[in-house]
């Protein structure tokens, strides 16, 4: 019910940064954080995706979509792109084992290491795509 309570440890060759589960609040901030940047961009794309979408470009990308098989793990990379890094970073770390403060500290995280800290949080706050693991992780058989 309290998702503050979930939590888990990304562990990296130096230290540790203990992360837990994001509220759904939390979620919808990250997405709405991600929508308005996506929607940013895209302005400059106006005459382009309106072209895509008269000509039927968009119709046939989506009928090739549909037609191949699921791939589990492109989509659960895919959903990670729905959300927003720094509003997951920020709303899921707690705390870790650097000397750094967390305001130090996250703003100056490298690529890689932002990477593995985000897609960790949501891999722990989002349910699993996979149906097998969303069984195991509801305790059904």
């Amino acid at each position: 019910m309290f998702a503050s309570l979930v939590t888990s440890q990304v562990v990296f060759e130096d230290g540790a940064v203990n992360i837990r589960k994001l509220s759904a609040r939390s979620l919808e901030k990250a997405q709405e954080a991600r929508q308005i940047k996506a929607a940013s961009l895209s302005k400059g794309l106006g005459a382009e995706l309106i072209k895509a979408f008269s000509d039927g470009t968009a119709d046939k990308v989506a009928e090739s979509v549909a037609s191949k098989p699921v791939d589990l793990e492109a989509m659960r990379k895919a959903r990670y792109t729905s959300y927003d890094p720094e509003q997951v970073i920020l709303a899921g770390v707690v705390s870790w084992t650097y000397s750094r403060t967390l305001t130090e500290g996250l703003p100056d995280l490298d690529e890689e290491a932002s990477k593995s800290i985000f897609e960790a949080i949501l891999d722990l706050s989002l349910p699993p795509i996979d149906p097998e693991e969303a069984k195991a992780a509801s305790g059904k058989s």
